[in-house]
């Protein structure tokens, strides 16, 4: 069985960008940013960051927008591949489809590392999943 899934937590790299197509379908773009840090061979600690295009339909496109430059995003969805006509030219690029996406906030209790949901939404089917259970699942990676 294949399986095409991403989950990304990072930091919008701008604000979303939200449209209507001619067909009347609802969406929004914006970029996320994750960043590895590693120690190299010599012991110096370095940062790699990765940039994910994001794209967001209905509900979500609407999710999406209420979301700023800078802010700590989740992201699970899957990548697409699709070309477009660019003056004259075709363009190919990947980009992540959101299927469940929210907005998170560090607690603001020292003592506490859990993150808070400030809004969410899911695939149909999927309302009984946990967010921030899928969330906990994955912040080993982020502290």
């Amino acid at each position: 069985m294949d399986k095409n899934q991403i989950t990304l937590i990072g930091n919008l790299g701008e604000d979303p960008h939200h449209f209507n197509d001619p067909d009347k379908t609802e969406f929004a773009t914006f970029s996320v940013a994750t960043t590895l840090q590693f120690k190299t061979a010599t012991g110096e600690i370095k940062q790699e960051t990765e940039w994910h295009r994001v794209v967001a339909f209905g509900v979500r496109a609407a999710i999406a927008s209420q979301f700023q430059r800078g802010e700590r995003v989740y992201v699970e969805g899957f990548l697409r591949t699709r070309k477009y006509d660019k003056s004259g030219t075709e363009e190919t690029i990947k980009e992540v489809v959101a299927q469940v996406l929210f907005a998170v906030r560090m607690s603001p209790h020292p003592e506490s590392t859990r993150d808070t949901v400030l809004a969410q939404d899911s695939p149909a089917g999927a309302a009984s999943k946990d967010p921030a259970a899928s969330l906990r699942q994955f912040e080993g990676a982020l502290y």
